[in-house]
């Protein structure tokens, strides 16, 4: 295809307005994973024509293609008469579009749209997973209280949700709340202090099993994981950029090098200009980290010399002990799309982090807590879908009981 019926196409399905596409949305995208699944000469030179074109998303598409190989490799369980319906479904309309083309082509094509069936029917269609669906038999194991994501506002106004939320800020520090499809103003404008100790702090609180996530009056983003506490302005001082985090976040910090940004946690604090990184500081675990996916970040810990990371270093924090190390950043962000990886973690660690994720009561057996766990699980499911996949992995069982599951060795 030439350059000149490229960018025809590439008009004609800019129809979807890409630009406006978050990597989640991208990833899911019917087109796009064609591309990644099944590539052809079209949609190779659409994508480079559009990545060309537009480099600002550069960002979203690398994103998108991590989530896609992400997801295609986890294990997909559909009833037979969900898979014949649907496959028929797709041949009818393959049939419809391709009955030119060779019988080769006609099968792969078939094969191909079945996989984007499949890689679709688990992505995320906004920046975080819906909440967990429960039956009725399995909420028995759920947290008794009725949690609810909280914002405290200056002045003690306090707002509940019991969905996922969005906490939007604007430039004059109004904050738009989106939850379980409304919005709502929650603040008036307020103007920027012109003193240090006229900061006041919101208080966002993320129990267990929800998630939210923010967007500062400076422009960075926040994603906030299950079981954090995050304190924010709703306007930054003159001089600099705080915010206070317990639990675990993934932040894209708008770069300003005349005010730096400092994630501020019990036992550290890190400084940046603009940067992409996560942090995970749940006060109940013995061990505290920094992730930096790109940019640079300093990490200021009391009495110890400061500590430089570089993209794809990990900062760890075990009591006073500091160390720096190099890993696959995307086993520790993986979170934010819906998705835990895996790379060697102990089945004790990672059932921790499906217990904030789910709000569930996992207990774990002396013999099986070591276990080591390799490989991807999808999100979406219900939960004791995906300790059915963990009982792939690694030789345990489960066993509902009362308030909590009892993981044990098979």
């Amino acid at each position: 295809m030439g350059t000149k019926k490229c960018i025809c196409c590439l008009i004609s399905i800019m129809e979807r307005n890409y630009t406006a596409y978050n990597a989640v949305q991208l990833a899911a995208d019917s087109y796009f994973l064609q591309w990644q699944m099944v590539s052809d000469e079209e949609s190779c030179e659409f994508w480079e024509t559009f990545r060309n074109t537009y480099p600002e998303k550069e960002k979203d598409i690398e994103s998108a293609i991590r989530i896609v190989k992400s997801i295609r490799l986890n294990n997909v369980r559909f009833s037979t008469e969900e898979m014949d319906l649907e496959k028929q479904r797709i041949e009818r309309s393959i049939n419809r579009k391709n009955k030119s083309k060779k019988k080769g082509l006609w099968a792969v094509s078939i094969a191909a749209s079945f996989l984007v069936m499949v890689a679709s029917y688990f992505l995320i269609r906004q920046n975080f997973p819906p909440a967990p669906s429960f039956t009725e038999e399995q909420t028995q194991y759920q947290s008794k209280e009725n949690k609810n994501i909280v914002l405290t506002l200056p002045g003690d106004s306090v707002i509940a949700f019991d969905e996922n939320t969005e906490v939007i800020i604007d430039e004059q520090g109004s904050l738009t709340v989106s939850g379980n499809n409304q919005k709502a103003l929650f603040a008036s404008k307020v103007q920027s202090p012109e003193k240090e100790t006229e900061i006041k702090m919101n208080k966002l609180v993320v129990p267990w099993g929800k998630r939210s996530s923010l967007v500062l009056a400076d422009g960075s983003k926040i994603w906030i994981n299950s079981g954090s506490t995050l304190e924010f302005p709703s306007v930054f001082s003159i001089s600099e950029r705080l915010i206070r985090v317990e639990g675990e976040i993934f932040i894209e910090v708008a770069k300003n090098d005349t005010k730096p940004f400092t994630v501020r946690t019990e036992k550290f604090d890190v400084i940046v200009t603009g940067t992409t990184f996560n942090v995970t500081a749940y006060n109940d675990e013995t061990t505290q980290r920094v992730v930096l996916v790109e940019g640079s970040v300093k990490i200021d810990i009391e009495n110890k010399p400061t500590m430089n990371l570089e993209p794809n270093d990990k900062f760890s924090l075990t009591g006073n002990q500091a160390e720096k190390q190099k890993v696959d950043v995307y086993d520790y962000i993986s979170w934010k799309d819906g998705i835990y990886r895996f790379s060697g973690d102990s089945l004790e660690n990672v059932l921790k982090c499906l217990s904030r994720y789910y709000d569930a009561n996992l207990v774990c057996a002396d013999d099986v807590k070591n276990m080591q766990l390799r490989g991807k699980l999808a999100l979406l499911d219900d939960l004791t879908s995906v300790l059915d996949n963990i009982e792939v992995i690694v030789p345990i069982k489960y066993e509902i009981e009362n308030d909590k599951i009892l993981i044990s060795k098979k």
